[in-house]
């Protein structure tokens, strides 16, 4: 992020996704450890808008506002958001950067939310549980993670069309 209004968007984009941790946290979970993700929609606009350097400032500012905002700040809770937030970004910058224009906000997205959640597991496997039943989650996780990462991609694809069009002013 080099200018002052790339710099001002990323920091929009990274307390949109950070509010919408916080918001999310208070919803019912579809099944265990699942959720939707909103917070990632921040951080596929942000990929695609500004690039990888804003998608990873996104990352970092979501996961620590939103863990500021709903106490887990420093947290099993953070470790698993941030290191899984960070490993998805990398996948989705690299998707990006390999694939260029013919990636969409719907493949880079869930990309993101199965490397998110696969990482997790593994934290959690090697930190806490050190089982390899843990690991008959995956598919479980796997599932809700492309559900997740459709339903945020499909968003994500909308705000950027909104987005791309009050720039163009078309």
């Amino acid at each position: 992020m080099g200018s002052a209004d790339e710099l001002g968007k990323g920091r929009g984009f990274g307390g949109g996704g950070g509010g919408a941790v916080a918001v999310e946290s208070v919803l019912p979970q579809p099944v265990p450890l699942g959720r939707l993700g909103l917070g990632n929609l921040a951080v596929v606009v942000a990929l695609f808008f500004g690039g990888a350097s804003m998608a990873f400032s996104v990352t970092l500012l979501k996961a620590g506002l939103g863990s500021l905002i709903t106490g887990a700040m420093f947290s099993p809770t953070f470790l698993m958001a941030l290191t899984g937030g960070i490993a998805a970004a990398a996948v989705m910058a690299a998707l990006r950067s390999v694939a260029g224009e013919s990636v969409t906000p719907l493949g880079v997205s869930i990309a993101g939310a199965a490397t998110h959640s696969t990482i997790q597991l593994a934290i959690v496997s090697l930190i806490w549980a050190q089982s390899d039943l843990l690991w008959r989650w995956l598919p479980v996780m796997l599932t809700t993670a492309l559900i997740a990462g459709t339903v945020v991609g499909g968003l994500s694809a909308a705000v950027l069309a909104r987005l791309y069009r009050a720039q163009t002013g078309t």
